[in-house]
């Protein structure tokens, strides 16, 4: 049983996770258009990205609706994490310009595994669901 507190927490963490998030997005733009004093520019801060995918991951969920999700959004952020990874070094000539349909991969592989994952669910599944 959950209690009413756990969901207004979740909301808070979401909430301030998503600020971290627009904070450090706007550094590395600041820091890469060259506004800002500090250097931020390491090569390796996607690993952040996966990291917190890999957290995300492995964080228990009880309800599997939104363990689902959960896992889709972890699986993106280590995605993301590789592709910045495959743009930083340049991995097989790839640049940002050159490796955009990556991403375009990633959707096409969502879209399909949704799909599957929706044809061997039940109809009393999916109503469920919704």
């Amino acid at each position: 049983m959950s209690h009413p507190d756990d969901s207004s927490r979740t909301h808070n963490r979401a909430i301030l996770l998503g600020l971290v998030f627009i904070f450090a997005g706007l550094a590395l733009l600041a820091d890469r258009v060259g506004l800002s004093g500090i250097h931020i520019s390491g090569r390796s801060w996607p690993l952040l990205l996966m990291v917190y995918g890999g957290v995300r991951w492995l964080t228990a969920v009880e309800d599997p609706i939104r363990r689902h999700h959960s896992r889709w959004t972890a699986a993106w952020f280590i995605y993301l994490g590789f592709w910045f990874l495959i743009n930083e070094f340049h991995v097989l000539g790839l640049w940002y310009d050159t490796s955009w349909p990556l991403l375009l991969v990633w959707a096409g592989v969502r879209m399909m595994w949704c799909a599957i994952e929706n044809a061997y669910r039940g109809p009393a599944q999916r109503i469920e669901e919704r």
